[in-house]
Order: structure tokens, then C-alpha cells, then sequence
């Protein structure tokens, strides 16, 4: 995989003759601003003279003020507004080219009654369109980093889960071993988040979960728009209608909703469709739910009520991915599994393993999982199989 590098391009043709970089964000989480400060500070040496990151929230202009000159060692003299507005404006104007980044901005702030010169030749319309190529350039060669984005908005996302998921896309390098496998997934992991497209939420020994910047997460999903159907964690009670199921559609995420599907609603066609995350959605699925998703791979089940796989699940030839922990399945018909011969990762519950003649035929199975669940929907007792 190729190391991330966020580059920011010509910022002097899109912004023409300014001399202020001026950008509001809107975010809940601003843990990795001091990282995002020194990257900006490091690949923009030579073409700005100074970096500024200030935390609006819902503050003054006096309190922005006040922050923007404890940034720059600006030490106010009196108390009135204007009186502190010009020294801002005059000890900025004396800093030539600067960026100064407006972070958690929830309204308009006057630029002027702080201090801030103000950006020419319509600067700022320029400005949010560079922002956004920067965060595309950040993303685009680095397809892994998209599939962050198909977890719910702001979620804690196992590391161990994230890189399985790459791994079973194809997304890391196939090697001799599972283990060889994951440190290669973990290698990029780490790149991701030295270089901000992740952050560390929590830590242990032998465990840690991360987290995407939510401009990060919408630029992903704006760039991807209509390849990826991404409703995850948004609470909803009704599948997402067969129109929004469209032709080009590659990846769907709907986990972590209370949905159900309505009996008139056709099958999906989704012939490009290769990964379907459908976990935790106390759903139920018709015998033809899947006859239209010839290209399927990856495909999700798990933490549903449903009692058997459905038949037109046979038909995915090309999947090579299957998890169905901790749904309510007793028994797989023998000849299931017979023409998948592309299967290489399966989990499913214990109670399985008294009747596992379906899984006789699976010439390319690498990883088989028995996974038991406690009231939590967490694992506890997992059997992998390496073969």
C-alpha cells in the first residue's frame, strides 16, 4: 500500500493575490488538531509564514480575539473591541502570508471586527474548494481508507475489525499466514493514523479503537456518492427503497438499525454490488433478496433473527466472505455451499458444528470461525480454524 501523504496543491493559483487562509469547520472531535497544525506546517514551509488553529465553538469575537492573539504574542492594551481589532489587524498584516483555520464554527464570525484582513478576489468560495481537494487528495489513493466511512458517523471502530475487513476485501496483500496478514493490515493502519485519516479513540495493550475525522468521513461519501449507500447507525425503521438501490451501487452499509423490509418491496439490482454490511438490523430477508447481486463478496448478516439463509444466497457465486454470528440458524442444507467455490472466510454460531456436512465442498476456505455471543452482541468465545 502507498503511504498517505495529504498535499495541499498550488494553493497560490486558487486563492489568487490573498494573503489569508482563512477556513471554518464544524466538528465534535478536534483531538488531532495539534498533529494537523504541524502537518500543515511542514508541507506548506515557503509558502506561509505562519499556522493559527483556532476552537470558535459558540464564542465572541472579543474571545476569538483574545485567542488569536495569545497564537501570535500579541498583548492586548485596552478593553474596547475596536482597540483590540486594530492591533490584531495590524500585527497580521505585518505576518505576510498566513492560515489560520477556524475549527468547530457554528455561525458567521465578522472577520473584520476581529482583526482578520479579509480575502480578495472571492477568496473564500476558492478557498472551500481547495479545502476539499485537499481531503480528496488525501483520500484518493488510499481506496482502504474509504471503508472507514461505512460505520455509523463519530463511531469507535474495532482496529481488529477494520483491518479484517480490508483483508477480506482484498485490500491487503495475500500472504502465507492470517497473522501475516493482519501486521500487514495494522502497518497501514498505523500510516493512516500518523498521517490524521485516523484517530486513536482508545488504547490497551493489545487493543485500540480509532476513529475518522467527520470531514474526513462526509468527503469519503461525497467522493464515493454513487457507488456507496451508507445509512449506518441512523436509527431507521424501514429498508431504504428499492430506487435507492441503483445499478452502480458497490458498497452498501446499513448496520446498527432497527429496520424491517416491507413484503412488497422487489429484490435489489445491484449487479456491481460487492460488500453488503447488514449486521444488527433485526431484519428478516425473502428467498430472493439476493438473486440480483451477482458480483457479492463481502456480505454481513450478523445479530439477525433470521432463521435460514436465503436461497438466492446459493447463487453469489463470487462471495467470498459470509457472517451470520449469532442469528437464529440451526441448520444449512447440505448442497448449500456447493458451486461457491471462491469462500474463503465464514463465521457462524457453534450450534452449527453438530451439522457440518454443508461445509465439505469449500475447497478455498481459509478462516473458519464458531463464534459465541453473550447479551451484549460482544464475542467471547471465538474457535478460528486455519487451514
Amino acid at each position: 500500500m502507498l503511504k498517505v501523504n495529504v498535499e495541499v496543491q498550488d494553493l497560490d493559483d486558487r486563492i489568487g493575490e490573498s494573503s489569508a487562509l482563512t477556513r471554518g469547520f464544524h466538528t465534535e472531535v478536534s483531538k488531532s488538531i495539534k498533529e494537523v497544525e504541524e502537518l500543515i506546517t511542514q508541507q506548506e514551509r515557503g509558502k506561509f509564514d505562519t499556522v493559527i488553529w483556532i476552537t470558535v465553538s459558540n464564542e465572541t469575537s472579543i474571545a476569538t480575539a483574545e485567542d488569536v492573539a495569545s497564537k501570535i504574542g500579541v498583548e492586548f492594551s485596552g478593553d474596547e473591541e475596536t482597540t483590540r481589532a486594530g492591533m490584531l489587524f495590524e500585527n497580521l498584516s505585518q505576518k505576510g502570508r498566513f492560515v489560520m483555520i477556524l475549527d468547530d464554527l457554528w455561525a458567521k464570525v465578522s472577520l473584520e471586527r476581529i482583526g482578520i484582513p479579509e480575502l480578495s478576489n472571492g477568496g473564500w468560495n476558492q478557498l472551500q474548494d481547495q479545502l476539499l481537494s485537499v481531503v480528496q487528495v488525501a483520500l484518493g489513493n488510499n481506496y482502504s481508507s474509504f471503508f472507514c466511512a461505512l460505520y455509523p458517523e463519530d463511531w469507535e471502530i474495532e482496529e481488529e475489525d477494520l483491518i479484517q475487513l480490508w483483508i477480506r476485501e482484498g485490500l491487503v496483500e495475500e500472504m502465507d499466514s492470517m497473522q501475516a496478514e493482519y501486521d500487514n493490515g495494522r502497518a497501514i493502519m498505523n500510516r493512516f493514523i500518523s498521517n490524521c485519516l485516523l484517530e486513536v479513540f482508545t488504547e490497551e495493550e493489545h487493543a485500540r479503537t480509532v476513529k475518522m475525522h467527520d470531514l474526513l468521513r462526509d468527503m469519503a461519501l461525497r467522493i464515493a456518492e454513487s457507488r456507496f449507500l451508507v445509512k449506518a447507525g441512523m436509527k431507521l425503521e424501514k429498508a431504504p427503497d428499492v430506487q435507492e438501490w441503483s445499478m452502480n451501487l458497490e458498497k452498501v452499509s446499513l448496520i446498527w438499525n432497527q429496520w424491517y423490509i416491507p413484503l412488497e418491496m422487489s429484490p435489489p439490482k445491484c449487479p456491481r454490488l460487492t460488500t453488503l454490511l447488514l449486521s444488527q438490523c433485526n431484519s428478516k430477508y425473502s428467498r430472493g433478496f439476493f438473486k440480483h447481486m451477482d458480483a457479492l463478496k463481502v456480505l454481513d448478516l450478523s445479530f439477525n433473527p433470521i432463521k435460514s439463509l436465503p436461497s438466492s444466497l446459493s447463487k453469489c457465486l463470487g462471495l467470498t466472505t459470509l457472517l451470520f454470528s449469532d442469528c437464529c440458524i440451526e441448520s444449512i442444507p447440505e448442497s448449500f455451499f456447493d458451486d461457491m467455490n471462491e469462500l474463503r472466510f465464514l463465521i457462524f454460531p457453534p450450534i452449527l458444528s453438530r451439522s457440518s456436512a454443508f461445509l465439505s465442498n469449500l475447497k478455498n476456505l481459509t478462516s473458519l470461525l464458531l463464534a459465541d455471543v453473550n447479551n451484549y452482541g460482544m464475542f467471547h468465545r471465538c474457535q478460528i480454524l486455519e487451514f
